[in-house]
């Protein structure tokens, strides 16, 4: 068997081949090897390089919590009669005199006084439809009225039975809506009939009671004004108000026969427990911004109750109209104690730069050193004075480098994700 043998020049050849194969590939493999460095760099760069957008935000200190309700109010008197109906609604504003209830002898004027008012509805209704019919009145339109002649709900004073009926006798007449877009002759015969349903009702149900002060009308008359007045309110513990804020009508005796209430004068006050650290930044006879329940109104600081477990009571009295509260017994309220209006800048973005703090943010694709003056710090974030006027200074939609090593002022900055 014939076996071949490289000779020695052969092998030399094979041999400069592989070393430069090697070679090769080294290089391959490094250039391959400082491009993924490079690309992992970016990344850690781009990571880094941050921006948060700059927006205006109103921050500061305050107290919040429930607070108990407290108003001078006069109460209705009581009424024998135990069926009745609102002619108010609450909050609305009544003068002496006026009109505020309708009370009935009997179950049985009751029910047909809201007889007719469904009658005089239902009229009224098929009434519009009759008129504007032939003006191209849509199926569509008359079932949209249906529904909501449907959703319609007794008032309070109105029983269950009498409901049930109203509700039925609404529902038949609305069934013969087709008479409205087919037949006038049939609908005419159905408002012919209302017609003088409504002429032989008595029009005298009732007896309408007026209100010998004016006020604001509630239809709330649980017996709470006659324990928590304008008189004793600075007087009670911390505990009991927060008892009452639990359920005020645990601790009342409700007056079932009395058809409301009407809150005097506009002179109120608000028991507010609050811790008694919380309570030390605010001042005796100080006026302070409120919001309660969602409206700004000015209070003024009247009384704080001796500490008890930590905790006190902070009255305030104030002055503003009270006509949409007339119905509530407690409240949500913010105290504002300080309040600032200004940039908000996170912790991560402020920088101090020769004893004076500012803020790099993008210029084009350059950072740009601005200084800025703190207002107000939380453990996120900074509140900076916004300077509308200067020209130099930072501006709303600004964007501010966060997070970031290395940045100077000049320092071109690229591929940076912008924050929304």
């Amino acid at each position: 068997m014939f076996v071949y043998a490289p000779t020695r020049k052969e092998n030399n050849v094979l041999k400069k081949t592989f070393t430069y194969g090697r070679l090769v590939f080294g290089t391959l493999l490094a250039i391959v090897f400082a491009y993924i460095i490079y690309q992992v760099g970016i990344a850690l760069r781009d990571q880094k390089i941050q921006t948060v957008h700059v927006s205006l935000e109103t921050a500061g200190q305050t107290v919040e919590g429930t607070a108990l309700l407290v108003r001078d109010e006069v109460v209705l008197p009581d009424i024998t009669q135990p069926y009745y109906s609102l002619t108010r609604s609450d909050g609305e504003k009544v003068a002496s005199g006026d009109h505020y209830v309708r009370v009935f002898s009997s179950s049985a004027e009751s029910n047909s006084y809201f007889d007719r008012l469904s009658m005089q509805t239902v009229y009224d209704r098929l009434s519009a439809i009759q008129t504007t019919f032939h003006e191209n009145y849509e199926l569509s339109d008359v079932n949209q009225d249906i529904q909501a002649l449907l959703a319609i709900r007794p008032n309070p004073g109105q029983d269950f039975s009498v409901s049930a009926a109203v509700s039925s006798e609404l529902g038949d007449i609305l069934a013969m809506r087709h008479y409205a877009l087919t037949d006038e002759a049939n609908l005419e015969d159905i408002l012919n009939y209302y017609t003088m349903r409504l002429s032989s009702s008595s029009e005298s149900y009732g007896t309408l009671l007026t209100t010998s002060v004016g006020g604001y009308y509630s239809s709330t008359a649980d017996g709470f004004e006659a324990i928590l007045n304008m008189e004793n309110a600075s007087n009670i513990s911390c505990k009991e108000v927060q008892k009452y804020i639990s359920d005020p009508a645990v601790h009342t005796t409700a007056f079932a026969s009395c058809p409301g209430r009407i809150v005097t004068d506009y002179r109120w006050k608000f028991l507010l427990p609050a811790n008694a650290e919380d309570a030390k930044a605010l001042k005796l006879d100080k006026r302070y911004q409120v919001s309660i329940m969602g409206d700004r109104i000015t209070a003024t600081l009247t009384s704080v109750s001796p500490e008890i477990e930590g905790m006190v009571v902070l009255e305030f009295t104030s002055s503003a109209d009270i006509g949409k509260y007339s119905a509530y017994r407690t409240a949500e309220v913010t105290v504002v104690i300080e309040e600032y209006t200004g940039y908000r800048i996170p912790i991560d973005a402020m920088r101090m730069i020769d004893g004076k703090t500012g803020v790099f943010c993008l210029q084009g694709y350059a950072a740009r050193y601005v200084e800025v003056d703190i207002l107000w710090k939380t453990d996120r974030y900074y509140i900076v004075d916004a300077d509308l006027t200067s020209e130099d200074g930072l501006f709303t939609n600004d964007y501010v480098i966060v997070n970031t090593k290395g940045i100077y002022d000049g320092k071109v900055v690229t591929n940076t994700p912008l924050s929304n």
